[in-house]
C-alpha cells in the first residue's frame, strides 16, 4: 500500500483533518515524512492503526484510555479498560430504564386526565442517582 494523504485517510475514515492531527498531537498516529511533499501522509501501519482507534472511540473508550490499550503489550490492559466500559453502559442502561419508566407514567397520567401537561408533584417523589453521587432514582407510590 502506499501512502495516503492526511486528506484521503480523514475522507476513508469519515473524520476531519483536524482529528488526524489532535491524534498525532497526542502521539495516538505519527505521520510518514516524504521527501518533496508538503502534505502529511499515513503508511499502512498508521491506517490500520487508526482504524482501531476510531472503532474504539465509537464504542466511546476515552482517547486516553485507547492509548493504553494500543501502547501495551498485552491484553490485560484493554480487557480492563473494556470491562470497565461495559460496566459504565449497564449504568447508562439502567438511567434509560428509570427514565423510560418516568415518561411511561407522564404518559399514562396525561391520558388519564386529558388536562394539560403537568409534573405529578403531590403524588411522586422523584430522586436522581448519578456516577458523581447525585440521585436520580424514580420513587412513587405507585410501582411502573
Amino acid at each position: 500500500m502506499e501512502l495516503q494523504t492526511i486528506r484521503e485517510v480523514s475522507k476513508q475514515f469519515g473524520i476531519s483533518t483536524r482529528t488526524l492531527r489532535y491524534y498525532e498531537q497526542i502521539g495516538l498516529i505519527s505521520p510518514v515524512k516524504k521527501e518533496d511533499f508538503a502534505y502529511r501522509t499515513y503508511d499502512a501501519d498508521t491506517v490500520t492503526r487508526l482504524g482501531q482507534i476510531v472503532i474504539l472511540h465509537k464504542l466511546r473508550i476515552p482517547l486516553r484510555q485507547i492509548a493504553e490499550i494500543l501502547k501495551s503489550d498485552s491484553a490485560k490492559a484493554a480487557i480492563e479498560i473494556l470491562e470497565h466500559s461495559l460496566s459504565e453502559i449497564d449504568e447508562e442502561i439502567t438511567s434509560l430504564s428509570t427514565i423510560r419508566s418516568i415518561i411511561e407514567v407522564f404518559i399514562q397520567k396525561l391520558n388519564l386526565n386529558t388536562a394539560k401537561f403537568a409534573l405529578p408533584d403531590d403524588e411522586f417523589t422523584w430522586h436522581y442517582r448519578f456516577a458523581d453521587g447525585r440521585q436520580n432514582e424514580f420513587q412513587g407510590k405507585e410501582n411502573h
